[in-house]
């Protein structure tokens, strides 16, 4: 379960919003013996944009996973004694965002050996602190992100939920923006395709990223599409 409460700055102006992250208290994976229960009370929950919001709600998330949602004049959920609990009055709670493009370069380099501090505060400027609890991680080198996806995924480092796409080009399509001694993995045929696609799901990526047409500068663009059909 991956969220945020946001509290409205006093005077609203121009929809300014200070970010509380709930991830910063549950890391994206908490075993058996570190079993942890978070209690959001009295804040207003919105449980998707098109569903009215529940006002004075209770929150309660169990070992990663919201066990319960109500009003607190209808729930009848006990917290054990050793739930955390925060005071969510006059602050609204909604699903985290999503960052769909980003790159774990500049800064993050031997983020396997990086202190666990510098890399939690380098997360919270590019990351948590605007609501982010989700991001893709798109052509930053593999060797550098799985290990920090790793402490993430341990909690040792506070951040979101990592997913890693695999990059495919079509053949001859070396984009006109990329320095030229840049080698980019080429596609020729539907079968190339496939087995790069299985090599990056073995290594550990969880999509990936087609490059379907290829800016060439000056030249035509070369399309992935259409250079599979000859």
């Amino acid at each position: 379960m991956l969220c945020c409460v946001y509290k409205p700055m006093q005077p609203i102006t121009k929809c300014s919003f200070c970010f509380v992250l709930i991830l910063a208290l549950l890391p994206c994976v908490a075993s058996a013996a570190d079993h942890r229960v978070l209690a959001c009370v009295g804040g207003t929950v919105y449980p998707s944009p098109i569903a009215k919001p529940i006002k004075d709600a209770v929150l309660v998330i169990d070992n990663g996973k919201i066990t319960n949602l109500s009003n607190q004049s209808n729930t009848t959920y006990d917290l054990p004694l050793s739930a955390i609990r925060l005071d969510c009055k006059g602050r609204f709670i909604v699903a985290g965002f999503w960052n769909n493009h980003a790159h774990f370069e500049t800064g993050w380099q031997n983020a396997a050996e990086q202190p666990a501090e510098k890399l939690k505060s380098r997360m919270q400027d590019m990351l948590t602190r605007w609501g982010v609890t989700a991001v893709w991680d798109l052509g930053s080198k593999v060797n550098n992100t799985l290990p920090l996806r790793r402490r993430v995924d341990s909690g040792e480092v506070p951040g979101p939920q990592i997913l890693m796409a695999g990059d495919i080009f079509p053949k001859n399509g070396h984009p006109a923006y990329l320095p030229a001694e840049m080698q980019t993995p080429e596609a020729g045929t539907p079968h190339e395709a496939e087995q790069m696609t299985e090599q990056y799901m073995k290594i550990g990526f969880d999509g990936l990223k087609l490059f379907t047409g290829s800016s060439m500068g000056a030249k035509p663009v070369v399309n992935m599409d259409t250079f599979w059909r000859h």
